[in-house]
């Protein structure tokens, strides 16, 4: 139940954003199925991302578009795992400081 709110908060919030334009990285979902060990490894870039003052918008907006790909994953079955769908409250700050990164730049 914890992983749909947070997808539909996910899904919100990125649409929230407007028009999801593509920039020089685009979603994975377009090109391949997300396995274990890419999620985690963009779970971690994400984090270092939403950690950083030097983070740019853009690789906020990716990192978003790539959070919700891997929640979808794990709604569906194709990822499990405890660190990716089972503890959400890491995942779900993360998108915060995203969230706070991308609308912070609107903004101004």
């Amino acid at each position: 139940m914890k992983t749909c709110a947070f997808l539909l908060l996910l899904l919100t919030s990125v649409h929230g954003f407007g028009a999801i334009t593509f920039t020089s990285r685009p979603p994975t979902a377009l090109f391949r199925a997300i396995t274990e060990q890419d999620a985690k490894f963009l779970l971690a870039k994400a984090r270092e991302c939403a950690y950083s003052d030097s983070c740019k918008v853009d690789d906020a907006k990716h990192y978003l578009r790539e959070l919700m790909h891997i929640q979808s994953g794990c709604i569906v079955g194709t990822l499990a795992g405890r660190e990716l769908c089972e503890s959400q409250d890491q995942a779900a700050e993360i998108v915060q400081l995203l969230q706070v990164k991308v609308q912070s730049d609107e903004k101004e």
